[in-house]
């Protein structure tokens, strides 16, 4: 009977950390996509600016590049042929990955602000379009940075504490 009781709060100690481990793994997830949305950027401006390639050349290409931005790009290239604005399928479709991403509000809110310079870049004033986003960027890649550390640490402590808390209060 007591090994039975102690392999029980055992599960429940492993499950709750394992728990707060987990969560503290979507900071870190935040973190990597907005990289990879980074990297996006840089490869987006070099197009731009020295292939003068168009933006649905650009989406076709890059679709298989970053995996959570593949259906954005999917969905605009097939909306614009129909003739709608590419700012506003643009913000349709990246509103849509808060829902299937890490990202949070103000990531998909800086999003947002991207397509608004890609559908106003052109060769001559790319650079300095370009410049704002990657600061702007930079900075969100920090504060996410700062939070992963804070809330991480946290969620991975509160996991640990409450396994613990309830194989006492059940011991």
């Amino acid at each position: 009977m007591l090994s039975v009781k102690v392999t029980g709060l055992l599960i429940v100690i492993v499950s709750s950390t394992m728990f707060g481990f987990l969560y503290a793994e979507t900071y870190k997830n935040r973190i990597l996509q907005l990289k990879e949305i980074s990297n996006l950027i840089i490869i987006i401006e070099t197009e731009i600016r020295f292939y003068k390639r168009t933006l649905p050349v650009i989406f076709d290409v890059q679709s298989n590049t970053v995996p959570f931005m593949k259906s954005v790009f999917e969905n605009i290239l097939v909306k614009i042929s129909v003739g709608s604005d590419m700012e506003s399928l643009w913000n349709e479709e990246v509103e849509k990955l808060h829902f299937c991403t890490y990202l949070n509000e103000k990531d998909i809110e800086f999003l947002k602000k991207t397509g608004h310079v890609l559908v106003r870049a052109d060769a001559q004033n790319v650079e300095k379009m370009f410049l704002g986003l990657y600061r702007e960027l930079d900075l969100i890649i920090e504060n996410a940075i700062e939070e992963e550390k804070e809330k991480g640490r946290l969620f991975k402590s509160l996991g640990i504490l409450f396994g613990l808390f309830i194989s006492v209060v059940f011991a």
